[in-house]
């Protein structure tokens, strides 16, 4: 078995913390092959959405790198739901916006959504976050 096949997988699991590693080196890599980034993007994009808190705040390290990599609202478990919005509270900033209007239109009068969008107003630009991410809630 090659290195570049077990990236990230130890016991038949993905380990967040090695794609968050690669994922930040990428970052701040002087240079990189377009082969390299794209495997760091696909890596990051298989544990993208959290499964714990863990989870979360190592995903939330990479910033707003890690937001158009979002899955999109749509069904799926409240709890994996729950931390995507929880991750995009966390990276904050105004890249984060538009990934926090997306869940808040579609939490349809969801009081969870609904209270965690409107708790963590702090961690966006208040002036764009209320116009944007509040009025839909």
């Amino acid at each position: 078995m090659n290195a570049g096949s077990s990236l990230g997988v130890l016991d038949g699991r993905p380990h967040t913390e090695l794609y968050v590693l690669a994922a930040l080196c990428a970052q701040h890599a002087a240079w990189l092959d377009s082969d390299t980034l794209d495997r760091v993007r696909r890596g990051i994009r298989s544990v993208v959405e959290p499964r714990n808190n863990l989870e979360l705040h190592l995903l939330a390290r990479l910033g707003p790198y890690v937001l158009p990599l979002l899955p999109s609202p749509a069904p799926r478990p409240m709890s994996h739901e729950t931390l995507v919005v929880d991750l995009i509270n966390e990276i904050g900033g105004a890249d984060a916006i538009p990934y926090a209007r997306r869940f808040a239109e579609k939490a349809d009068g969801s009081s969870h959504f609904a209270s965690s969008l409107a708790g963590n107003w702090a961690n966006y630009p208040a002036g764009e976050y209320a116009k944007s991410s509040l009025a839909s809630t």
